[in-house]
């Protein structure tokens, strides 16, 4: 019984080899097409150039300006994540302590942004008003916004189950709002094997 569960467990090992080789087998093509000649490259063959060009990755990048894209890039996502994070703790603390029907509509109207689709010609007129087209405040506060339903729930979720005794005993040491949720709910958000491998 031993012996057949092993062979089963090797059958499907060396499948799952075959199909990750498979899987790489284009990357592998994109790769060696990347030295070669044009004429080379149309053919889309696997097997090595006849001379390496390293030169095809000096052309792209100069004419591709990779250098400024993968700065833009860089600037977008971290700046983005950054505001994201900083709107959405602060919005789901608040969403969450507070119980009120305004609260409730807010955040369900909010999180409603998971399903609907984005409606890119209205988007592209407010921000065309705006003056936000081609410029990197336009990109870091679009993507912002585009994150803040999925992380707003995630985040709300967590937020709910951090004890509300917590708030009642920091409130009686005198902690306003915004200290409550710095020295209470903050320290209290990192995952919890973070918080365990400090």
């Amino acid at each position: 019984m031993r012996l057949k569960k092993r062979l089963v467990s090797l059958c499907l090992n060396v499948l799952a080899w075959i199909l990750s080789l498979i899987v790489l087998i284009p990357f592998a093509v994109i790769v060696l097409n990347s030295f070669k000649s044009d004429a080379e490259a149309k053919v889309l063959k696997l097997t090595l150039p006849e001379t390496f060009i390293f030169e095809n990755y000096k052309i792209v990048y100069e004419q591709g300006h990779l250098g400024s894209s993968f700065f833009n890039s860089l600037l977008h996502a971290g700046a983005s994540s950054l505001l994201l994070v900083f709107v959405v703790a602060f919005s789901a603390f608040t969403l969450s302590r507070n119980h009120s029907r305004w609260s409730k509509f807010l955040y369900f109207f909010l999180i409603l942004g998971i399903t609907l689709p984005l409606n890119y010609i209205p988007l592209m007129e407010v921000m065309k008003t705006l003056g936000m087209i081609n410029s990197h405040m336009g990109m870091i506060l679009l993507y912002t916004a585009m994150g803040i339903p999925i992380s707003l729930f995630i985040t709300f979720a967590f937020v709910s189950n951090i004890p509300r005794e917590l708030d009642e005993a920091a409130i009686m040491d005198g902690c306003n709002g915004i200290k409550l949720f710095l020295k209470v709910i903050v320290p209290c958000s990192p995952p919890c094997w973070l918080r365990y491998s400090c």
